[in-house]
């Protein structure tokens, strides 16, 4: 796996995620030899809405130049 990229996406109920939870991955994937995209929260009460959190999605997109070049922007 070493040489490849992973990153988080992930929703809950909490405004932010606690520190500790994007550290196992983060952990996780530098001891796979992984490279780390980053995290994406979206904060959702009851259910996920793409175009309340599009431009977050767009934004950890863009930010990201594996995301950047694989996807476009």
């Amino acid at each position: 796996m070493r040489g490849k990229v992973a990153g988080v996406l992930s929703t809950g109920s909490d405004i932010m995620p606690k520190d500790c939870f994007e550290q196992v991955f983060r952990c996780t994937f530098e001891y796979l030899g992984l490279g780390y995209l980053g995290m994406l929260y979206c904060a959702c009460d009851d259910a996920f809405l793409r175009e309340k959190n599009q431009s977050k999605i767009a934004d950890f997109c863009t930010a990201n130049e594996y995301l950047k070049d694989k996807y476009g922007s």
